[in-house]
Formats: C-alpha cells, structure tokens, sequence
C-alpha cells in the first residue's frame, strides 16, 4: 500500500534503506531490500 500511495501520489524519487550500526549493515541491506521489493 505505500509504494502505490507514492506511485498515486506521482512521486518518482528515491527510496534509501540505512543501516547505520552493527557488523552485518550489507547482509541487512539485502534482507531490507528483498522485504521492500515483496511489497510491490
């Protein structure tokens, strides 16, 4: 539902996902994006 709010809402930009802290930032970032990209 929040991505096709965007894409309603006509937003074109970018989406970040940040991981900051902890010794595993790029393992997380791919866990983040695979989560992000199943809710599409």
């Amino acid at each position: 539902a929040f991505f096709a709010t965007l894409a309603k809402l006509g937003y074109e930009g970018d989406c970040c996902i940040e991981r900051e802290a902890g010794e595993q930032r790029v393992a997380d970032i791919k866990t983040a994006r695979k989560f992000v990209t199943q809710l599409n």
